[in-house]
């Protein structure tokens, strides 16, 4: 939690901000790809 503060990834209130939110989305993102590419396998 600590980290994710320090990063700005959450805020003092513990909920995610604008950059939290973009970092899951490319995360998940990226996971999505990594799937497809194991069902083409």
């Amino acid at each position: 939690m600590k980290q994710m503060l320090e990063s700005k990834v959450i805020n003092a209130e513990n909920i995610l901000t604008e950059k939290g939110i973009e970092t899951i989305k490319h995360i998940l993102k990226i996971k999505n790809i990594s799937r497809q590419e194991q069902n083409v396998l």
